[in-house]
């Protein structure tokens, strides 16, 4: 801890001296050899005012969310995403931020806004492509969907949400991808009805903002699991309960209504072997996105 604390102030003074380049490499050796939060956060702190937004966005992918969302570097997180053109997520962090002062979260959408109009205006063909490539999303095998849906996050709101609803009723989309782009519409706030195509293959109206309201049922499923369990099983079974969870939204309860149904028949299919019909829909498309 004392070595790291001594490459803190040594890379900060020569910083201060104008030797960045310097600075930035004592921090970088240091961090490989021994992760350390102080070390971490001031390194971040000199990419950034030296410009370097992508090292500065890959080495904080690297942290756990408990550095990410503490309250003195969270606007730096958010600003490390402006730079980087990550608008979805940008926005999202800050629209799900809970205690982020509100003069601050002002300041960083209006910094966000200004960017997107920025990018807009200057790179109208690449937004051109992703649109493009999000667009056909269902034609792509499920294991390279993850990278679209991320390259998607580099779109402006309003060419995500208008590309998004088309993809909510795909029909060649997978139930798992079409699930997380609308839990996408969820964070963003997005109170516009949409129409969804659910696992039965009928098409529903929805209101994304009101997803938020499921949350509760999760939690409780997750305790439930978790108290009638061994720690190991419950593990699993959360895992299992999870997956089969947000596969049926928008309508969990319209597999199972309570907690204990949910936590009964997750038991029944994983630990007794036992064929649940009320999951038959939702271990079908399992089924056929592992076969893919």
């Amino acid at each position: 801890m004392k070595m790291n604390r001594n490459s803190i102030e040594e890379a900060k003074k020569l910083w201060k001296n104008g030797h960045h380049e310097q600075a930035i490499r004592i921090l970088e050796v240091e961090n490989e050899l021994k992760q350390d939060n102080q070390v971490i956060v001031t390194l971040v702190h000199f990419y950034v005012e030296d410009g370097f937004y992508k090292e500065a966005l890959r080495l904080v992918n690297d942290q756990n969310e408990e550095l990410i969302y503490a309250e003195d570097f969270f606007e730096t997180y958010v600003k490390i995403l402006i730079e980087n053109d990550r608008f979805i997520l940008a926005r999202k962090e800050l629209l799900n931020h809970k205690t982020l002062d509100a003069f601050n979260r002002d300041g960083l959408v209006k910094a966000l806004d200004k960017r997107e109009e920025y990018f807009k205006k200057n790179y109208p063909q690449t937004i051109v492509e992703e649109e493009r490539n999000f667009y056909h999303i269902g034609d792509q095998k499920f294991i390279k969907q993850s990278k679209i849906l991320d390259d998607a996050t580099k779109l402006p709101l309003e060419s995500y949400a208008k590309i998004a609803k088309y993809n909510l009723v795909d029909p060649f989309l997978n139930q798992v991808t079409r699930v997380s782009i609308l839990k996408e519409l969820a964070f963003l706030k997005v109170k516009e009805t949409v129409d969804f195509q659910w696992i039965d293959g009928i098409r529903y109206k929805v209101k994304p903002i009101e997803l938020t309201n499921q949350v509760d049922l999760k939690i409780e499923i997750d305790a439930l699991v978790r108290k009638n369990n061994d720690p190991i099983q419950a593990e699993m079974l959360v895992q299992q309960v999870n997956l089969m969870y947000d596969l049926a939204c928008p309508f969990p309860k319209r597999i199972f209504e309570t907690a204990s149904e949910w936590e009964q028949g997750i038991r029944k299919q994983i630990l007794e072997q036992t064929d649940v019909k009320k999951f038959d829909q939702l271990n079908q498309i399992m089924k056929s996105i592992i076969e893919q």
